[in-house]
């Protein structure tokens, strides 16, 4: 697509064909930089859909942000080595950004990680007991004596739901609900040729 809107403007047939031949000469100059915040911003958009919706928790918010962080780092360090992978726009190129420009991109990317951290400090201190995300694995001794009953009977009973299908799979059923696959399959009418 660069490639088109650089070729866009670059057509000489209209009045303004030198303003545009201008415009796409500064857009040349600054093709890695823009390839470099298009990768930036699709790695934003992907944690932004991770932290929106109704089912979304603080748990899930704060693992989204603090990963997000750690890929920053990832991201800086990388291109400072010139690892481009994660940038498929530059790696594809056949050109290559200078030494100034992956300093200028590491930096960019070091502000975006200082300014996340602070944004999001209070998510990040959040304390998330083991018992929160892992209930199953976590050993009964380290979680609050007020808690421990609750949680063996919430072991006891979420295994006990655990349950071997006459069929041979395995099902986990966590509603009372049960599946009328006969049901469904019996009111399904093949379709004919037409």
């Amino acid at each position: 697509m660069f490639d088109s809107v650089v070729t866009f403007l670059q057509d000489k047939r209209e009045k303004l064909a030198g303003e545009r031949e201008k415009l796409a000469g500064e857009l040349k100059k600054h093709k890695f930089d823009i390839f470099c915040l298009a990768a930036i911003f699709r790695k934003l958009n992907e944690l932004s859909l991770q932290i929106q919706g109704k089912l979304v928790t603080l748990v899930d918010c704060k693992s989204a942000v603090t990963t997000f962080i750690d890929k920053l780092a990832l991201l800086r360090s990388n291109i400072l080595r010139k690892e481009l992978y994660q940038f498929p726009e530059i790696n594809q190129m056949t050109e290559t950004p200078t030494d100034e420009d992956l300093l200028r991109y590491g930096a960019h990317l070091q502000q975006l990680n200082e300014d996340f951290t602070s944004r999001f400090q209070d998510l990040i201190e959040l304390d998330v007991t083991a018992w929160i995300t892992d209930t199953f694995g976590v050993v009964l001794e380290d979680v609050d004596v007020k808690l421990q009953e609750e949680l063996v009977e919430l072991h006891s009973d979420k295994r006990n739901r655990l349950d071997m299908v006459n069929r041979g799979d395995l099902r986990l059923y966590l509603t009372l609900l049960t599946p009328r696959v006969k049901e469904l399959v019996s009111k399904h009418q093949p379709q004919g040729s037409h």
